[in-house]
């Protein structure tokens, strides 16, 4: 089921609260709809609320690693993203680039974030 509207935009706009808001009640319509947890996760971090977060992430799998990576990434925690971020590149054998780029992003290093999206385009890992 998708939910249309601005609602996905609303951690970016930085309304953090109302963004946690809408998707609590999406979770009450759809009570395991993972992009409505993936985004009150994603506003639990940009307050710095890592460890809630992280506690709404898939248990486990390469992409709650990743994924763990930008949440600490853009909770300012920086030492724990790149050690995590530095395993995932580290075990797997084909990385998502346009995760990695998301983490680089979050931890501040555009040009690295950069040349990851340009990977994207090029059959290069």
């Amino acid at each position: 089921m998708t939910y249309p509207g601005p609602t996905p935009v609303l951690p970016v706009l930085r309304n953090y609260e109302k963004a946690i808001e809408t998707f609590r009640y999406v979770l009450i319509i759809e009570r395991g709809y993972r992009p409505a947890k993936t985004r009150i996760a994603q506003a639990y971090a940009y307050q710095g609320r890592s460890k809630e977060a992280l506690q709404l992430l898939p248990p486990i799998g390469t992409a709650r690693s990743i994924f763990a990576a930008f949440m600490y990434g853009i909770a300012e925690e920086k030492d724990e993203a790149e050690r995590i971020l530095g395993e995932y590149l580290t075990r797997s054998g084909s990385p998502e680039k346009s995760l990695v780029a998301r983490v680089y992003m979050s931890l501040g290093q555009t040009d690295l974030a950069l040349e990851w999206l340009e990977r994207m385009s090029t059959f290069e890992t």
